[in-house]
């Protein structure tokens, strides 16, 4: 089987798993609500009960426009976790599904549940992507997509 289409049905495996997870918006969705979709990272982060904010350190738009290297985040949210402002430091690196509140506000759309800050993203490797999860500037975003939570998840275990 060549590889072309070995990482295709590798793609669309995963594409499925992605789809059908819990409670999770499919891949499809995502993108199709999204402003932007950005692979970023975010240092640390603002929490309480009512909600969570943070900066992304953009390395990558896969969709849309991003002006400047960074996006403010402030994501409403019930956290089981914070009663009280705390500020958590904590490295997330992922894909960001990005929706416009305002001029220059930015929210998330959580790609797996909004209960933890590292559910708001999906997992991706570091740099760029490299063998059969590569692809060229040209290909379809959906696609694009796709390779990249394969990698993030052969990277993660997930």
């Amino acid at each position: 089987m060549s590889k072309t289409i070995v990482r295709y049905y590798r793609g669309f495996a995963l594409l499925l798993f992605v789809c059908s997870e819990g409670g999770a918006a499919s891949l499809v969705d995502l993108m199709a609500r999204s402003d932007a979709v950005v692979i970023g990272s975010v240092q640390s982060r603002s929490e309480n009960l009512a909600s969570v904010s943070f900066e992304i350190s953009i390395e990558r738009v896969l969709k849309g426009t991003i002006t400047g290297p960074t996006v403010h985040i402030t994501h409403p949210w019930n956290s089981p976790l914070s009663p009280s402002p705390s500020a958590v430091s904590q490295r997330i690196r992922g894909m960001w599904f990005l929706h416009r509140v305002g001029p220059s506000d930015w929210d998330v759309w959580p790609a797996k549940s909004d209960r933890l800050a590292t559910d708001l993203c999906f997992p991706v490797s570091e740099g760029p992507l490299n063998g059969p999860y590569s692809y060229a500037p040209d290909t379809v975003q959906l696609d694009m997509l796709v390779l990249e939570v394969g990698a993030g998840c052969e990277v993660c275990g997930t």
